[in-house]
């Protein structure tokens, strides 16, 4: 089967119609869709807050009629109804079954383009939040202060007393006591930080991790797997109704959706079901690995237009609020 770029239009009503099952089973919100919108979608007034016109450009999108595109490039797919034609029917370039499962499945070939290309990290949107900073927070500092607090919280054990904690910078060495003030003192410090972290908590996110394993260490890779499998189990008309939660068969399309994605693997059919299995367990979540932000509903102040009055010119030139972004919610 000859390989073709893939064009990826996005077109307001279908996308609200299946916005739900995007967002719940992959972690898909309007944002990853920023700078696409804004291409398409001519600025108008959607609110007016203490007098200031404001524009909700995704209200605005999917208010509208313009459908927005991402082109995969030279990714290397095949057409989507073409590589699953045991699962889709197609009669005269028109679906026939499961539209919702098809349309979800194709809308999250754009997303994965994106994400795999670095185009949704360096989007318009999530470049007003400090993604250098955010991504070293979570990949690099908060390990190392989970180990640290794991070191605490150990030393702190009725077994351990008496025992010394070694810190080595460059040539210089402390050991130090584990009855001492510097344990304590560490001890208050992550207790106020991370007051829900317990030593069980801890050990069990080192266990989740070497469970893993190489074959399923990334968060894109396993959002992909959680999210095709919910969308096949409760939507597609040959799996919604089987009394098997995670058939072969299941296992069998999600290794087949991620070779279409070109995502390389060694995935076994017993892989992928241990691996949900173990997913289902953990309570897991879609995460695509993008920056923490203040997710849609985001709203800016529309461009000034100049056959407005003088006067509302002025306004909307000086009361310029910037987008708001909610860092706190890092872990």
């Amino acid at each position: 089967m000859e390989k073709t770029d893939i064009i990826v239009s996005y077109h307001p009503y279908v996308l609200k119609y299946v916005y739900p099952i995007l967002n719940e089973f992959y972690g898909f919100d309007y944002s990853m869709l920023w700078d696409e919108m804004e291409v398409v979608t001519p600025p108008k007034i959607t609110s007016i807050e203490n007098g200031i016109p404001q524009f909700d450009l995704v209200q605005a999108f999917l208010e509208g009629s313009n459908q927005c595109y991402i082109k995969t490039g030279n990714c290397g797919v095949y057409q989507l109804s073409e590589a699953f034609t045991d699962y889709f029917l197609v009669e005269e370039d028109e679906l026939k079954t499961d539209s919702t499962t098809f349309s979800v499945l194709y809308y999250i070939i754009g997303i994965y383009f994106k994400k795999k290309n670095g185009l949704l990290n360096s989007s318009e949107l999530f470049q007003d939040a400090d993604i250098q900073y955010q991504s070293v927070l979570n990949e690099k500092i908060y390990p190392e202060m989970m180990s640290l607090y794991k070191m605490v919280l150990e030393a702190k054990k009725k077994k351990n007393r008496g025992s010394t904690v070694s810190i080595t910078y460059k040539q210089d060495k402390i050991d130090i006591n584990t009855a001492s003030w510097f344990i304590d003192d560490m001890e208050r410090y992550f207790k106020e930080r991370f007051p829900d972290v317990t030593l069980d908590a801890i050990n069990n996110i080192e266990t989740t991790k070497r469970k893993a394993g190489r074959k399923f260490q990334n968060k894109v890779t396993n959002t992909l797997i959680w999210g095709t499998y919910h969308l096949l189990y409760n939507h597609h008309s040959k799996f919604k109704d089987s009394k098997i939660k995670i058939s072969n068969d299941i296992c069998e399309f999600i290794i087949r959706y991620l070779n279409f994605l070109e995502i390389p693997n060694e995935f076994t059919v017993m892989d992928i079901r241990d691996w949900l299995k173990h997913m289902t367990k953990q309570g897991f979540k879609p995460n695509w690995n993008l920056p923490n932000y203040t997710p849609y509903p985001i709203q800016e102040t529309i461009k000034v237009d100049e056959s407005l009055s003088p006067e509302m010119q002025a306004i909307m030139e000086i009361n310029q609020p910037s987008r708001k972004y909610d860092l706190s919610t890092m872990a």
